[in-house]
């Protein structure tokens, strides 16, 4: 018989799915669902936690508490608070990897077109939730115990964000170049971050309104600088080279 598709090995999870009575699969089923909601709980309360009380004050008690899970269920769906930590982040950015691909920059001007971006960057790094993200990084990528695993896993997620934004560059003009896409993603990050503390901080009223300002400020600026950089910086094919390697 002809199969459209493999069978799972046998003793696999999805073998005895397969082979179990459908109501010891709905059971099974069930099981999952309610794992990935758990999950979902923890990372969602990882990083509420992180906000509220710091990175190192954030214990995997405390977590669990915010969670409504007991302590255990940190240990069952990730082995360690690192593991939890690192699946936090790694949420946040499959999350940014994904509006990033599947933004298209609009616009008729090429400032206009910065500014679209401008706001896909803000959309998600100027979230007050991202300050929570940005502590896992670095203390993560800091701290001595993190394993060369992690390391080389982090170091790989940034990299994806980072091609999706250069995906970007190329759509506001086909002749921005290396150096410009990176002066420019490293500007917009650190301008939606700081629009992150302000949100944490509430050092504002009107923080809307002021970083509008501030994004049409930029886009202005690094118009004027995309003008200048691709007389005489390598631009297209070489952006694109440059991203993967």
């Amino acid at each position: 018989m002809v199969r459209l598709f493999a069978m799972p090995p046998e003793n696999s999870p999805d073998s005895n799915l397969i082979s179990s009575p459908p109501r010891t699969r709905r059971k099974i089923r069930v099981a999952e669902k309610s794992a990935l909601l758990t999950r979902a709980k923890l990372i969602d309360a990882a990083l509420e936690t992180i906000l509220a009380v710091g990175y190192y004050r954030a214990s995997s008690n405390e977590i669990a508490r915010r969670a409504e899970v007991s302590w255990g269920a940190v240990q069952h769906h990730f082995g360690s608070r690192e593991r939890l930590m690192y699946a936090a982040f790694e949420a946040a950015c499959t999350e940014v990897t994904a509006v990033l691909k599947a933004a298209r920059v609009t616009g008729d001007t090429v400032e206009e077109r910065l500014l679209s971006v401008q706001d896909v960057v803000f959309g998600f790094f100027g979230k007050a939730s991202y300050v929570g993200i940005l502590q896992v990084m670095w203390n993560l990528t800091s701290d001595p115990d993190t394993s060369d695993e992690l390391h080389g896993s982090l170091r790989a997620i940034v990299a994806q964000i980072y091609d999706e934004y250069v995906r970007l560059m190329l759509q506001v003009s086909p002749d921005a170049s290396t150096e410009f896409a990176w002066f420019s993603y490293m500007a917009s990050w650190g301008l939606a971050v700081a629009a992150a503390s302000g949100k944490v901080l509430r050092y504002a009223d009107d923080l809307e309104e002021s970083n509008l300002l501030q994004r049409r400020l930029l886009s202005k600026a690094l118009s004027a600088l995309l003008s200048e950089s691709t007389r005489t910086a390598p631009a297209g094919a070489a952006l694109i080279e440059s991203s993967k390697s």
